[in-house]
């Protein structure tokens, strides 16, 4: 009885060896193809008219009365990169929050720079699906930043993302 226990399971180690395609060192890596970017879907101001430039990247600035509005997809990957290509800082020199959506990683942050007319204070958000950063760059004068606030979070907070494009 022992040794028909023993022979059993010395078949059932053993199944697998006759098998003639084994995963090898020597397999390829298939890379999948990178997505097109999502949509960006925000919820604009009144007060913006439509986009004044935009580039092949599909980077466009929305110019309102007193504040400007960028919106600008990047590869994903380094996070400091972006910060650094969008701000022009480094990314400790902004306070960042970080949530996680649905579909992307969310990163909420504000700084304070200066711009052509004088101290700017600025609200980003970055969305990372992984494939691509999408960027949302809200810049208004210093000044006037207490009396746009509730349009600025507003417009902020209703940055998401569609379907895939």
């Amino acid at each position: 009885m022992k040794k028909g226990i023993a022979a059993l399971l010395l078949c059932l180690c053993l199944t697998g060896c006759g098998q003639k395609n084994f995963e090898t060192m020597s397999d390829v890596w298939q890379e999948q193809p990178e997505s097109a970017p999502k949509e960006m879907l925000v919820v604009l101001p009144a007060d913006a008219a439509s986009p004044t430039m935009i580039d092949d990247s599909g980077a466009c600035v929305y110019v309102c009365q007193e504040y400007d509005i960028h919106q600008m997809v990047l590869s994903s990957g380094d996070l400091r990169k972006t910060v650094k290509t969008v701000t022009g800082l480094a990314p400790e020199d902004i306070h960042f929050v970080s949530t996680k959506t649905e579909n992307a990683k969310r990163y909420d942050g504000t700084f304070c720079t200066t711009g052509e007319s004088g101290q700017e204070l600025c609200r980003i958000t970055i969305l990372d699906d992984g494939n691509y950063h999408y960027c949302l760059l809200i810049q208004a004068p210093a000044d006037m930043y207490d009396t746009l606030r509730d349009t600025i979070e507003a417009c902020a907070q209703s940055f998401y993302l569609g379907v895939s494009g």
